[in-house]
């Protein structure tokens, strides 16, 4: 078992009205936390006071910070960076967590080896467990779809020490990238990244949903407002010495498919996609920047939502009925 010195290393989880989820969290991973001498904070943005509520009756070493419910999603994250006084922090969200025995000898210790940045695998394998990475452009490309997750990256905080010290530089960040929906905290941390030699580490581990009763999934209603507006805005800005960044966009949309009909059907059923919201995108050029199978984006902003629905479950059904026969299969 991995132990850590005081304030060496902090966990932060980021969330927002779900405390199902957040109770959960902490009755799985506190008492492991506390073995290993990890700080464990809250960052709540909560409309309601359920989740501090919470925090309050459990009447363990929690630190709480009731943060402003209006805060982008995106920049969330970058409130324990700025506020933490931790060596390393790992800002956790509050979906997942991770087998501690993995946690302890892939992660933890590698923490302990003075990585600069630990990034968790996510969403498709795009390179090799525990690559390690001195060049920022690879980094960027290889990682990126990783590091969007939040809670699937793990930041030594002198990374940050010129954001965090130097506020002429945090008001050039603020306006480039604090509007950010969906990437905010990238920016920050990727700009920071750039302007010194890091080393990364690349650890291939599972991550275990957590699964209340109730799970909300506001995040779907601007699905494509982050996989295209979101990452394009955040890739231009970001400064030119990652090379790879205008090939980041197609390369995150092939990869994670993110114009297969279950995204389209989920999109458009949450919103997010109607014919004036493609005919935007499509205008501005941003589908053929992200490389997306535009014909079926602009069938799926036509049809009704009610026939959506429909494909959708149907989808759903043919996807579990491949499952079950692949699982017969295996099992001859």
């Amino acid at each position: 078992m991995v132990v850590f010195d005081k304030n060496e290393f902090e966990i932060a989880l980021v969330t927002y009205n779900r405390k199902d989820f957040v109770h959960e969290f902490i009755s799985i991973n506190y008492y492991e936390f506390i073995k290993r001498n990890i700080k464990l904070s809250v960052y709540d943005s909560s409309t309601n006071d359920e989740t501090k509520e919470l925090i309050l009756n459990l009447s363990l070493d929690i630190d709480y910070y009731k943060i402003d419910s209006n805060t982008n999603i995106g920049y969330k994250p970058m409130l324990p960076i700025l506020n933490t006084n931790c060596k390393y922090l790992w800002v956790a969200g509050d979906s997942k967590y991770f087998d501690f025995d993995d946690l302890d000898n892939k992660v933890f210790s590698r923490v302990k080896e003075s990585y600069d940045t630990i990034i968790i695998s996510a969403g498709p394998k795009v390179c090799d467990d525990e690559t390690i990475y001195n060049d920022k452009s690879n980094f960027l490309h290889d990682c990126f779809i990783s590091s969007t997750c939040i809670g699937h990256s793990i930041y030594k905080m002198s990374i940050f020490d010129k954001v965090r010290n130097d506020k002429y530089f945090l008001n050039i960040l603020d306006d480039k990238y604090k509007n950010n929906y969906g990437f905010a905290w990238l920016g920050y941390f990727y700009e920071s990244y750039a302007l010194s030699d890091y080393n990364s580490i690349y650890i291939d581990i599972e991550a275990i949903p957590i699964l209340p009763k109730y799970k909300k999934q506001a995040w779907t209603i601007r699905f494509y407002e982050c996989w295209i507006e979101n990452i394009i805005d955040m890739m231009n800005a970001l400064p030119c010495s990652y090379l790879s960044k205008k090939s980041i966009p197609s390369f995150v949309w092939s990869n994670m498919k993110l114009d297969r009909i279950y995204y389209c059907a989920l999109a458009r059923i949450r919103g997010g996609l109607d014919y004036n919201i493609f005919t935007m995108y499509d205008s501005k050029g941003y589908l053929d920047i992200v490389g997306a199978n535009k014909l079926r984006l602009k069938i799926f902003s036509l049809i009704p939502r009610f026939i959506v629905k429909l494909i959708f479950v149907v989808n759903i059904l043919i996807n579990r009925l491949k499952c079950f026969i692949i699982k017969i299969y295996m099992n001859k």
